[in-house]
């Protein structure tokens, strides 16, 4: 037996919402605003990028803050984990077939991730080569502490994403941009645009 769950939209054109973390949210559909209730609490949740370990990432942070907020969360990794397409059609079917009450599509493939440059050290070895020819040979990766924590705490950009709510059937609801300052990390990036998602769709 479902258990409805009102979820009312009240958006309006170039509605921002804050966030209390570090993310918040520009409504870009509809232009009019939405304002309309979903029955259910089902949410297939699916972030698109080619790179399947940051998709999982994500929505593995993502779901948990969703669920907090009342709702059922299905990861589109682990049920559909060959899927990434330029549209929705397998997703929508997905949820047709699962009785899925919401979509939501998170576009991934923007995010932008600095890898941390390590500093390594090397030294000769002459044992390890011709004796004309000496090799080096690396003994250790040494990682600055303090350059360290400068790519964890300040990331060089803000991360924005697109996040697009279907209802069950397919049909768009709501398409936003989260625009995000947090640490150069996936599953801080995840939590913090999850919490202002959470906001917008009225989860308790």
């Amino acid at each position: 037996m479902k258990t409805p769950l009102s979820c009312s939209l009240m958006l309006a054109t170039l509605l921002t919402v804050g966030c209390a973390s570090t993310s918040q949210i520009t409504t870009h559909y509809p232009e009019g605003g939405y304002t309309g209730e979903i029955s259910g609490q089902k949410i297939l949740l699916a972030g698109r990028t080619p790179e399947g370990s940051i998709r999982a990432e994500w929505e593995d942070a993502c779901a948990p803050i969703l669920e907090h907020a009342g709702f059922r969360v299905t990861r589109s990794h682990r049920v559909m984990p060959q899927w990434y397409e330029p549209g929705n059609e397998a997703l929508k079917r997905w949820a047709a077939t699962h009785d899925a009450s919401m979509i939501m599509v998170a576009e991934l493939t923007g995010l932008l991730l600095a890898p941390f440059q390590q500093a390594r050290e090397y030294r000769l070895n002459p044992d390890a080569g011709m004796a004309y020819d000496p090799v080096r040979e690396e003994v250790g990766v040494i990682t600055p502490i303090r350059g360290y924590r400068e790519m964890r705490d300040d990331p060089a950009l803000d991360q924005s994403i697109e996040v697009t709510l279907f209802a069950g059937n397919g049909d768009a609801l709501w398409r936003g941009e989260v625009d995000t300052r947090e640490a150069n990390e996936v599953k801080a990036i995840a939590r913090s645009q999850c919490q202002a998602l959470v906001k917008m769709l009225g989860g308790r």
